[in-house]
This record gives C-alpha cells, structure tokens and sequence, in this order.
C-alpha cells in the first residue's frame, strides 16, 4: 500500500487522468480529525495534508503503509534554481516549531523514541525515480535537479529576507512548508519516503510564479504517477527499523 501526500486537492484530478483510474472519495476520521482521502486497494492519495498531520500518521499505521509519496511546491533559494525546476530532495532541515514530530510518543505513553535520520528519504526509490526520469518526457519539458536540501517552516506567510539568508547559509536549496512532520512518522513506522519538489517561486529573481493551469497541475499528475510506478519492493532497507532506542519513563 502506498500512500500519497498531496498539499491541494486540485491534484488528485490529474493524477487519475494520467495514471488511468479512479479512487474513490471518502472522509476518514481519526483521533485528530478528519482527513480527506481517495483510495483503492492499493494507493491511498491524501487531498490536503495540512489539515492533519497526526490523522494522516494514523492513516498510515491503519492502513500497514509500506511506502509514503508527496510532491509538492516549493520556493526556491539556491540561485541555479529556476520557476518549474523539479528536485528529487535528498535532505532537510526541520525549523517548525509548533507541529507534533513523533507519532508513537503521542500515542504510546510513558515512551521516547530515539531514531536515525541519517537517511530520511528512501535511497533506492530515489535512484528508480532518477533512473526512470533519464529517460521520462517530464526531464525533456523540465529541468530535473538529483539532489536538493529543503528547509521546512511552519508558514503560511513567506520567509522574510533575513531568514532566506540563513538558510543558504545553512546550505538548503528549497523552502517549503510540507516535509516536517512526515519525514518523522515515516521513519518511526519504517515506512519508505521519498519527496519531489516542484519550483513555483525564486527568491531575488525578477520571474513569474508557476501558475496553477493545465500544463503545471498535468505535472504534478505525472511525479505521482512516477511514485507509484517507482515504489520500492517491502524488502527495502527502510522497512529495517531504523529506531535506535526505545525510552520507558
């Protein structure tokens, strides 16, 4: 079972097109709120993350996800960068402040998880991905970037000027507000996670922002189809626990 993160519901629409199928809608409720999805037997596609993260960690333990998926926007900060740029991200930075960043500590009592984050994304989905976008029409349409660091703020307002200059300083490429909380619940439930960033602002470039029309959404349609066909087989080394430590207390 794979699971699919998506920040707009907008989404979902062309990546049935594009992939041939349908899910079906429904509302799942959790311990922490409602949580919109579209599923079938084997994909369960998420319409608005943001609403809550700890309902989608309980989709995921629910559902015995094996691999977790997301695209998103993402404003970019290195200077290479360009509007429409797509980036397999390799590494995060976490400047949340405000989000619960374990799920087994907020729902087992008397716990405290020590895990590695050495690895957060899946190596060998990445290089399927990597592998397939060689030769995929999406690399001939775009700019296609193998490794990105991403930097992840609460939001929504923009960083302001002064932050964007720290967080080149601390080396991340890309700004966004999605990678945190889930990049810790994918790995507290050894679950594969891979993300793909989509370009839609620059900082310090005089260029327009991606606009939310056919050709751009038809993109995203075509990274989550690439996520569903790239997943990587249960024996992947993210299905090993990663947990170093299990503290009683």
């Amino acid at each position: 079972m794979i699971l699919l993160l998506s920040e707009s519901k907008r989404y979902l629409t062309y990546f049935e097109r594009v992939a041939g199928i349908s899910l079906t809608k429904s509302i799942e409720e959790t311990p922490y709120g409602s949580v919109e999805i579209a599923k079938n037997d084997n994909i369960i596609f998420v319409e608005n993350m943001g609403l809550a993260p700890m309902g989608v960690a309980y989709i995921l333990e629910k559902y015995k996800v094996d691999a977790m998926g997301m695209v998103s926007k993402v404003g970019g900060i290195n200077t290479l960068l360009d509007v429409g740029d797509v980036l397999l991200v390799d590494d995060y930075i976490d400047n949340t402040t405000c989000r619960p960043k374990s799920y087994v500590e907020q729902t087992r009592k008397g716990i405290k998880i020590r895990y590695d984050m050495g690895t957060p994304f899946c190596k060998e989905w990445r290089q399927r991905v990597w592998n397939h976008l060689k030769t995929n029409e999406i690399k001939q349409k775009v700019n296609v970037f193998r490794y990105g660091t991403y930097v992840c703020t609460d939001g929504p307002g923009f960083e302001s000027d002064a932050e964007i200059k720290t967080f080149r300083g601390w080396g991340a490429d890309l700004v966004g507000h999605w990678i945190s909380p889930f990049v810790y619940y994918a790995r507290e439930l050894n679950i594969c996670f891979i993300s793909i960033a989509v370009v839609s602002n620059v900082y310090d470039k005089d260029t327009n922002d991606m606009l939310d029309n056919d050709e751009n959404n038809e993109l995203f349609g075509k990274l989550y189809q690439l996520i569903v066909e790239t997943q990587p087989d249960v024996t992947c080394d993210c299905q090993s626990s990663h947990i170093i430590q299990y503290e009683h207390y």
